[in-house]
């Protein structure tokens, strides 16, 4: 028998936690605010790699998405993305969302109408706390 897969279980920008353990699984609907790239080079063997930033946002907040290679085609300003499976990383403190080889972004079939830019969760700086 083919088990059949359940619809994704989707979830607010604002309801991101930083990551007590890896953190992945998160299906988000949100707007891309702003893009900008970061890196763009050719390594050594002639493999072309492409890194950018991403504001993305839904009602609830924003927060930033690390792009990467052929993600970076997908983001386009002002367009609405589905993010599936996507995971919680830590950049010096600050929670960024990325999408990894296990996770998917398409663009989704409905715009959002309203985004809430002024929660920005990866302004918010987390310090780890070293249980004894």
């Amino acid at each position: 028998t083919i088990k059949m897969s359940q619809p994704p279980q989707w979830e607010s920008v604002s309801s991101l936690k930083p990551p007590s353990r890896p953190s992945e699984g998160h299906h988000l609907k949100v707007k891309v605010i702003d893009i900008e790239p970061v890196v763009d080079r050719v390594r050594s063997d002639n493999s072309r790699i492409r890194i950018g930033l991403a504001i993305v946002a839904d009602a609830s907040g924003a927060i930033v998405f690390t792009a990467r290679d052929d993600q970076l085609d997908i983001l386009k300003k002002d367009q609405t993305v589905e993010i599936r499976n996507g995971k919680i990383e830590m950049f010096q403190g600050f929670m960024r969302l990325e999408v990894d080889k296990w996770g998917k972004i398409v663009p989704a079939q409905t715009p959002l109408a309203e985004v809430n830019t002024a929660k920005n969760m990866s302004s918010v700086e987390y310090e780890l706390v070293e249980q004894q």
